[in-house]
């Protein structure tokens, strides 16, 4: 399969899955998947971060190498799809302690953008929250975070914030 030409056809679930299981977990597929995706054009890259995403579910320990191309992903102007899908991916890891800092302050800032998309915003309290795991400290300033952008958020944004507020309630002592 060329995951190049393929990542330029329309994005549909099945060709995701179709190539994700032809990824598997195969290291050097993966790694050309990757190249696609950090070094590809705005249009291949955004196409790569499903793609990416849903391998990192199946094969997690792929992703690894990578943490540290993504936070500079974050750090730069991207596409939604693009910070999406990383955001997807570090929500349901365990984030390394040396990327915890400047991934707090790069997903407090979207969180705070209200012109950022809502699935930017959500999947940040997300992150934001597997980092309080690992900094208690941190977890006071979730919940005011979730509380002060709550009233005006999106029904997306309200399901997610009320879903963190119970865990920070339930898991810390605040």
């Amino acid at each position: 399969m060329n995951l190049k030409l393929t990542l330029q056809k329309k994005q549909e679930k099945q060709r995701v899955v179709q190539m994700a299981t032809f990824i598997g977990g195969d290291k050097v597929r993966f790694a050309s998947l990757m190249d696609l995706f950090l070094y590809g054009d705005n249009r291949m890259s955004q196409n790569a971060s499903w793609l990416v995403s849903h391998v990192a579910e199946s094969h997690p320990k792929l992703i690894n190498p990578y943490f540290d191309d993504f936070i500079v992903m974050l750090q730069n102007p991207v596409h939604n799809a693009v910070k999406r899908n990383i955001l997807r991916i570090f929500s349901e890891r365990d984030i390394p302690k040396e990327h915890l800092g400047i991934l707090a302050e790069l997903c407090f800032n979207f969180v705070h953008d209200v012109k950022e998309a809502i699935a930017v915003r959500s999947f940040s309290l997300s992150v934001l929250y597997q980092i309080c795991l690992k900094e208690p400290e941190l977890a006071m300033e979730l919940k005011l975070t979730i509380e002060t952008f709550l009233p005006h958020g999106t029904a997306g944004f309200k399901s997610r914030g009320k879903r963190i507020l119970n865990l920070i309630e339930r898991n810390f002592q605040i």
